[in-house]
């Protein structure tokens, strides 16, 4: 018999993320999902049985779950150049979403980008050296996001 289990996915409104979210649903297990919906769409978990919270400081008012897929962060510099205040607030999300995972000792799959490893010779490797090319708000973010969830 399967275990069935609790998750949240962070970005479950856009195109990755609602399909994770599906695919789990399908699978039997029970589904929270975060999005701001800055770039994902309620329409893209139409249907599906999850609970949708658009506030990310909602998390603390949740139950343990078994594990965190952390999807939810903008992924283009652009619109971090064109808000700059969207910088703190992308990190803070994300250090609650992680406080989150300690205090509750549930496992979370973080999903950096491809993009922090500019300036290095592709193929990208996860050992290689992180260079910043591009002092933009969003390599700062996924820089001190990478290496918030490493310590």
């Amino acid at each position: 018999m399967v275990a069935y289990m609790n998750f949240i996915v962070t970005g479950g409104c856009g195109f990755i993320g609602s399909n994770l979210a599906e695919r789990l649903v399908n699978d039997g297990h029970n589904v929270i999902v975060f999005d701001d919906l800055s770039t994902g769409s309620l329409e893209n978990i139409a249907g599906l049985n999850v609970k949708f919270y658009n506030e990310y400081n909602k998390i603390h008012e949740l139950s343990k779950v078994d594990g965190v897929f952390h999807l939810g962060m903008p992924s283009s510099s652009p619109m971090y150049k064109e808000n700059p205040l969207l910088v703190g607030k992308t990190v803070n999300e994300a250090i609650e979403i992680f406080e989150y995972a300690r205090k509750n000792g549930c496992k979370i799959v973080y999903a950096s980008s491809s993009s922090i490893y500019n300036g290095n010779q592709i193929p990208y490797r996860e050992d290689m050296p992180i260079f910043v090319t591009d002092v933009t708000d969003y390599y700062i973010i996924i820089l001190s996001v990478d290496t918030a969830l490493k310590d």
